[in-house]
């Protein structure tokens, strides 16, 4: 999503604006319907269906994807740039679907004192089999012309996500009482209810605050995509190395961070220690930009990043909620989630206008906003065991 889907639209004549609003898309279209979503499911007593439901949309969506990128050379820019915007729409919003059933799963099936070494031992499992594919797609983008290399990147990823729901099959979901019936999101009354719980539990405004700042970390990723292809010609080897560099910064960070863990027992510790990786990151990469190889190692440390806000927002999430309100915070939490969105918007549309520094500078002023409301979460106490 930070590497192949930005390379993609650039290859076919995206801007950096076109950019902006595909990330805002990618970003807003996973969060911001978690609200809706959140409700809907908060009644159910199982959320198995749904989540295999919002899975195999990914997967249809994926699919036809890669047909279109096959298909580019026969498209005009103009519509090979919608269907994308489109499809990825589509993509996003089956993810925030499932995403929201996936969170309540997570906190019903893991044991509390077993969730910090659940977090980072998946985070770990999954780079790993990351690493993998990026080593295949590394070759794939070399060994075939565009936009064959990308259609059989995203046959691949519809291909594998397909297989990947064979473990929600022969998971024995833990089904817990749904709670009371609720108005629809677009009621007034639920728009006071979700005031009301924000302003109940301090933990969920914090939350939100930091969701909001330190996410900007994530979405400012795809920039450096654009960065390089400003800078100096990006070749599909170049795209293949960021994706394989920014996986081995993911596996290479699971040490660092399990560390971190084990020696203050906190989330909160990797939050600060990432946040200062993130502030330095933008301005590294407008030095580096002038020295292709030392431009490497921006990727390398985006995969730090990635992986300490996945460890970190996941866990804390499931911190702060519990079983019957679990679903509707990963609701809450996703609409609230509004800077990450609005950000690269802005971003692609003044980086078109005025460029990269000022707004990599903005970036980083906002994500400095995030020191304050970071200490003010408090989480469920730590457990001793080491992970």
């Amino acid at each position: 999503m930070n590497t192949i889907i930005p390379a993609v639209l650039m290859s076919v004549g995206g801007t950096e604006v076109h950019l902006g609003f595909l990330t805002a898309i990618m970003i807003s279209g996973s969060r911001v319907p978690q609200i809706f979503f959140g409700q809907m499911l908060s009644k159910t007593a199982r959320k198995k269906p749904p989540l295999l439901a919002g899975i195999y949309v990914r997967v249809g969506s994926l699919a036809v994807l890669a047909l279109v990128v096959q298909q580019s050379a026969v498209l005009t820019p103009g519509t090979v740039i919608v269907l994308i915007f489109v499809l990825i729409s589509i993509f996003s919003l089956s993810g925030a679907f499932a995403g929201v059933a996936y969170t309540d799963m997570l906190g019903k099936s893991i044991l509390q004192e077993d969730r910090k070494r659940f977090f980072v031992t998946r985070q770990t499992i999954t780079s790993i089999g990351i690493l993998f594919s990026a080593i295949i797609a590394r070759k794939l983008l070399m060994l075939y012309p565009v936009p064959v290399n990308y259609s059989i990147l995203f046959y691949g990823a519809s291909g594998l996500l397909l297989i990947a729901t064979a473990g929600f099959w022969v998971l024995r979901e833990q089904v817990a009482t749904p709670a009371a019936p609720r108005k629809s999101a677009t009621d007034k009354g639920a728009k006071e209810g979700i005031i009301a719980a924000i302003k109940a539990d301090q933990n969920l405004l914090y939350y939100l605050l930091v969701s909001n700042t330190a996410s900007i970390s994530v979405v400012i990723i795809p920039f450096y995509i654009a960065l390089a292809k400003a800078s100096f010609h990006l070749t599909s080897q170049a795209v293949g190395n960021y994706l394989v560099l920014q996986i081995l910064g993911m596996i290479v960070s699971n040490a660092v961070w399990i560390k971190i863990i084990n020696t203050t027992k906190t989330y909160k510790s990797i939050l600060y220690v990432s946040l200062g990786l993130n502030m330095a990151l933008p301005v590294y990469a407008l030095v580096a930009v002038q020295h292709q190889i030392a431009f490497l190692a921006v990727f390398v440390l985006a995969g730090f990043s990635l992986t300490a806000y996945e460890i970190v927002m996941s866990g804390i999430l499931v911190e702060i909620s519990t079983d019957e309100n679990r679903a509707l915070y990963t609701g809450i939490s996703g609409t609230g989630s509004l800077l990450p969105v609005v950000f690269p918007v802005l971003g692609g549309l003044f980086i078109a206008r005025i460029g990269y520094l000022p707004v990599f500078l903005t970036s980083v002023l906002l994500m400095s906003l995030s020191i304050f409301f970071i200490k003010r979460i408090q989480c469920q106490k730590p457990v001793e065991k080491k992970l």
